[in-house]
């Protein structure tokens, strides 16, 4: 077994995350308000990463040696500038091309539907506290 490489996990190995992170920050933004981005950096911090250690652990488990060497070239969240297969470095990881291409397939098997469920539900909230902190702050003006 190894781990899939390839496309945004060549940057950055929970894409996911901090694609919402940044939708988090455009809903701050959005509502004109720097308060409101601090408390969605805090709550995105405080729950993501206590959820990305997890997955970090039982992936050690799961993949090992190859899952050692990705951390070791892909960092946490913030993206490289070049992936890392620019360079031919997570060949190491993962010599399968077919690692490289996003597939349905494969990501209905590593069980994604978990991860795409939680993004919508995620946007869903942002949208709601979004709309709820712009009343509040309408009331308060």
């Amino acid at each position: 077994k190894r781990p899939a490489v390839g496309g945004p996990y060549a940057m950055t190995r929970n894409p996911l995350y901090l694609g919402t992170y940044i939708m988090a920050m455009g809903a701050a933004i959005a509502v004109q308000s720097w308060l409101f981005l601090f408390f969605v950096t805090v709550f995105f911090y405080i729950i993501h990463d206590a959820v990305i250690r997890h997955e970090e652990k039982f992936l050690t488990e799961l993949f090992g040696t190859p899952y050692l060497r990705y951390c070791q070239l892909v960092p946490r969240l913030l993206p490289r500038l070049a992936p890392a297969v620019a360079r031919g470095q997570l060949n190491e990881v993962n010599p399968s091309t077919a690692h490289f291409r996003f597939s349905w397939k494969l990501a209905m098997q590593n069980r994604a539907y978990d991860a795409y469920a939680a993004f919508i539900a995620l946007v869903g909230f942002l949208a709601l506290a979004a709309y709820v902190w712009q009343f509040i702050m309408i009331q308060m003006a």
